[in-house]
């Protein structure tokens, strides 16, 4: 930008520089605005109950990604709203010194300084980056919401286990036959009690106790 050679000059480039504050504001605002949407709507996974549907690491890890974005949400909105009110302030200003009767000079030494606050503050917004930010956070909600695992049914698993419990208690086995069924019987109980656990290990884990 060239230095305003006259008041006039320094008019336009103060108009130039308050747009452009108030166009990045209102992208950003409109940008935290789908943002929250995003937010608050993948909240519909973490409801009542949702804790015993899906597996504790895919859970926990959008959790951890909402926590993170709800965050980030805070930190760009409150950035946001401060330049918003130095945008009030810098208007203000500029309407006060219109009607002050200031001479020419004056007017300068205020256009120019107000113009250096609206860029000031445009590049403290770091609209670019802010917007980054947000899409980023946002791919990374999806991301995790799309790797939710849900817990196996271990109904199956659960009953093999407990046959397997009534077998040993028979009495119909020899020491050594029972300690290999209680140790296949603890290994399968470590699966079944793992809400981790994947498919292939239930099954596994009930083919053992076959």
């Amino acid at each position: 930008v060239h230095a305003a050679t006259s008041s006039a000059d320094a008019t336009e480039q103060y108009t130039t520089a308050l747009s452009n504050l108030d166009d990045a504001i209102k992208e950003l605002n409109e940008s935290l605005s789908e943002f929250n949407k995003k937010i608050e709507s993948t909240k519909i996974y973490l409801g009542e109950g949702s804790d015993a549907i899906y597996t504790p690491s895919s859970y926990n890890a959008l959790i951890t990604e909402i926590s993170n974005a709800e965050k980030l949400h805070k930190q760009i909105s409150d950035l946001a709203i401060e330049s918003s009110d130095t945008l009030k302030q810098i208007t203000t200003d500029y309407d006060n010194a219109v009607n002050a009767g200031m001479s020419e000079e004056e007017f300068f030494d205020i256009l120019s300084k107000l113009q250096t606050d609206a860029e000031n503050t445009l590049t403290k917004l770091a609209i670019d980056k802010s917007l980054k930010s947000i899409s980023d956070s946002v791919n990374a909600i999806q991301t995790k919401t799309d790797s939710l695992v849900k817990q196996v049914d271990k109904s199956k698993l659960k009953a093999k286990i407990e046959t397997a419990k009534s077998k040993k208690e028979s009495g119909n086995y020899f020491e050594n036959e029972c300690n290999a069924l209680q140790t296949v019987i603890e290994e399968s109980q470590k699966v079944c009690d793992d809400k981790d656990a994947t498919s292939n290990e239930v099954k596994n884990a009930i083919t053992a106790l076959n």
